[in-house]
């Protein structure tokens, strides 16, 4: 395997974690606008949510 092609994979795998980020980013914001305005029924920060991530 040559340099350049790690490089490749390199860029290619930070694209894909900047495209997860920006998902991930873009539902919570979504759903922090959802709690804000309605009864938060589960909400992102819900202990039991996080005991199974």
């Amino acid at each position: 395997m040559d340099p350049s092609s790690g490089k490749k994979l390199g860029r290619f795998q930070s694209s894909i974690v900047e495209y997860v980020w920006t998902k991930v980013y873009s539902l919570a914001i979504k759903e922090i606008k959802e709690v804000s305005t309605s009864p938060p029924t589960i909400t992102l920060f819900d202990p039991r949510l996080e005991s199974k991530l």
